[in-house]
């Protein structure tokens, strides 16, 4: 009943079986900030999580997108290690140094993406532009918002300790 008052968007638009993901979800938002603010009205973003906000704010990575060879490549490889995570950060630490140190334990859909990157583009993720202002200073990271962020915003958050979040 409170979508009745207020507008809603991008909240039931796609099934559960379709594929979604930051990309898709970058795009279809700045569509609808675009028009909310052509309409003279303050766009609210809610929810999410801080991978799809990134993507939202500051744009997307330059990484390739996968091909079909390398996905399928990358999921044999996955489906290989057959449960044993162990085995499998062993390899993404031979792909990819630097992003096995974000991978949290577990992660296997992360971990299958840093495959395909590497596979499709012959270089690990870690080795192209990531526009997110990780790893700056305080001035720096200013800086950064203030040059490379798409809009100016406030963020409010709701947070739990991570270790409840990514309990196995």
């Amino acid at each position: 009943e409170i979508q009745d008052d207020i507008k809603h968007h991008l909240v039931d638009t796609h099934s559960p079986t379709e594929e979604y993901n930051a990309a898709i979800f970058a795009t279809e938002a700045h569509g609808a900030i675009k028009d909310i603010i052509s309409r003279g009205k303050l766009p609210v973003v809610v929810g999410g999580t801080g991978f799809y906000i990134e993507w939202l704010l500051y744009g997307r990575p330059d990484a390739p997108p996968p091909t079909a060879a390398a996905a399928e490549k990358a999921s044999k490889e996955v489906e290989g290690f057959r449960g044993n995570w162990e085995e499998a950060f062993k390899r993404i630490e031979e792909v990819d140094p630097v992003s096995s140190k974000e991978l949290p334990r577990n992660n296997w859909y992360r971990l299958k993406r840093l495959l395909e990157v590497y596979y499709t583009g012959g270089k690990p993720l870690s080795d192209y532009h990531r526009p997110n202002g990780k790893g700056m200073g305080q001035d720096e990271f200013q800086s950064f918002v203030h040059n490379a962020c798409r809009y100016d915003y406030r963020c409010y958050f709701l947070s739990r300790p991570r270790r409840d979040l990514f309990r196995a």
